[in-house]
């Protein structure tokens, strides 16, 4: 106990860079499962491993690039360090690393590590998913009227104060052109329109349009 409290303020500085390359990473995470509506981060032993290589990783790297193991006194200038470290890690991947006597190539470990762990994430999601998108198309093409699901897009993207104006434009002129399709192209068109819907507002998107209330109450426990 003694001894981790003469090294925390070290160990505080180090873990900086690493909280910043999780929240980042994270971001990226999530727009890369955007379209996994029963994804649960918390939940998938996958993104427990790549959080702890998120963080650990370069936390690592400026625990040695700092020589924090020596616990330099210049606590100021160590902090800015670690958050244009942090910050600059993204960068740091795409080059090789010379620590001490020894180069590293980051992106190559990386790959590894990341890939692994979004294999247990595919593992994990793909067959549900699968399911569950066939049976959305299956229930758009049986649904009597697609233009309730439509206005209900229309309103949903145009209230999303995160989407910038140009994305709002860009959904509204892929809703209209779904809206002016043939049957097929229509489907298609609602059904990627969908999958940019937020998880938790994805039941209610699909009751606009028709879903049967035993795809609602299979997929997320409620009746349409």
């Amino acid at each position: 106990m003694i001894g981790l409290q003469t090294w925390w303020p070290w160990l505080a500085i180090a873990a900086t860079p690493g909280f910043i390359n999780l929240m980042v990473a994270f971001q990226e995470l999530d727009e890369e499962c955007r379209f996994l509506p029963f994804f649960e981060p918390y939940k998938n032993p996958g993104v427990w491993l790549w959080a702890v290589f998120q963080f650990l990783l370069p936390m690592a790297l400026f625990w040695m690039m700092a020589s924090l193991s020596h616990q330099p006194q210049n606590y100021l200038e160590l902090v800015i360090e670690a958050l244009l470290f942090g910050f600059g890690f993204v960068a740091l991947l795409n080059s090789r690393t010379e620590i001490g006597s020894r180069v590293y190539d980051l992106k190559n470990i990386y790959i590894i590590v990341v890939g692994v762990a979004y294999q247990m994430i595919a593992r994990n999601q793909t067959s549900r998913t699968a399911q569950f998108w066939t049976d959305v198309e299956v229930g758009l093409k049986e649904s009597a009227d697609l233009a309730p699901g439509f206005r209900f897009l229309e309103n949903y993207f145009a209230s999303d104060i995160s989407v910038p104006l140009e994305e709002k434009e860009a959904f509204q002129t892929r809703i209209l052109d779904a809206q002016t399709a043939s049957v097929g192209q229509r489907i298609r068109g609602a059904k990627n329109l969908l999958r940019d819907v937020r998880r938790r507002d994805l039941p209610e998107a699909l009751r606009r349009f028709g879903s049967s209330s035993t795809v609602l109450k299979q997929y997320f426990g409620r009746r349409g």
